[in-house]
């Protein structure tokens, strides 16, 4: 059965049911949980932002469209 289908034909209401249904609903699905609904954090996120930031300068309008061209 898909995730999709189990997911519908169940009544979901926690992290923990969640889980149950995604590895019930086809053999190969295996949960790996990164957080907690307690908002605990089980794997490390790192700020790439900042990271960047470091090595590399901002490019000014970089969210526009740009035309390129090969001399």
């Amino acid at each position: 059965m898909l995730l999709k289908r189990a997911f519908k034909r169940s009544a979901v209401s926690t992290l923990k049911e969640l889980t149950e249904v995604t590895e019930g609903s086809v053999c190969l699905n295996e949960v790996q949980l990164v957080g907690l609904a307690t908002g605990t954090i089980d794997v490390p996120f790192s700020d790439l932002q900042a990271f960047f930031d470091q090595h590399f300068r901002p490019l000014p309008e970089i969210k526009k469209y740009h035309h390129f061209r090969h001399k």
